[in-house]
């Protein structure tokens, strides 16, 4: 029992009331230690559960950063595909959608890339940089040869085609050619073979042998457009 009454406590020194305080905690602090459970201790507080945050309010060391979903989501180019941009390249207003360009890619013949690898891409390409006018390719780690292909749209009225340019460059030479593929009701088919650059697309060269019947009826620039490199 106290040796103060209780008129006698309130006349206590304030340091004397500070140190009884100090040790009425102690005493809770060791209760809780040792004689955790026991009737006569109180009971103490359950630690916050850890959010991640150390005692200043900065994240924890060991706290994984959230990954970027967006980043996440983009698919990854095939193995042996090192390049993959967009192209400005397009004739008239229309677009092909990601399923044309598939389609045509499995169509061509083998260039920089076989139609299977070519095909798969282009279409990562295109969800990686938004648009299905994309470049793609491979080359030497030193830059000195690379060889890339590109896919363009066109369309004239109700016609459409999809443009495949094939190039390669090795040590400041550059060949190549292009192939146009017309996209009919029944699926895509083979427009125009100018892949080795060795057609005449001159308008006085529209209705040569091997040329597209109807070439001549197209735009002056929509048949460069199709033809040339």
């Amino acid at each position: 029992m106290s040796p103060y009454t209780k008129s006698e406590a309130v006349l206590r020194p304030a340091s004397l009331r500070k140190a009884t305080a100090r040790g009425s905690r102690v005493y809770l602090g060791l209760c809780a230690v040792l004689v955790a459970g026991h009737a006569g201790c109180r009971s103490v507080p359950k630690p916050a559960p850890d959010d991640g945050k150390v005692g200043d309010g900065q994240p924890s060391l060991t706290e994984k950063p959230p990954m970027d979903a967006a980043a996440a989501a983009k698919p990854a180019l095939p193995p042996g595909v090192t390049l993959c941009e967009a192209a400005t390249r397009q004739w008239g207003p229309w677009r092909a959608g990601r399923e044309d360009i598939r389609a045509v890619a499995l169509l061509l013949p083998k260039s920089c890339f076989d139609p299977q690898l070519r095909a798969r891409a282009a279409d990562a390409c295109a969800e990686t940089v938004g648009t299905t006018s994309v470049t793609v390719g491979s080359g030497s780690t030193d830059g000195s040869t690379l060889c890339q292909e590109s896919f363009a749209s066109a369309s004239w009225g109700h016609r459409h085609w999809i443009v495949m340019g094939a190039h390669f460059f090795s040590e400041g030479t550059l060949s190549g050619g292009q192939f146009s593929v017309e996209l009919l009701s029944t699926g895509p088919v083979l427009y125009l073979d100018n892949s080795a650059s060795d057609r005449d697309c001159s308008k006085s060269a529209r209705g040569a042998r091997g040329t597209p019947a109807d070439w001549a009826t197209l735009p002056e620039d929509l048949a460069q457009f199709l033809c040339a490199n």
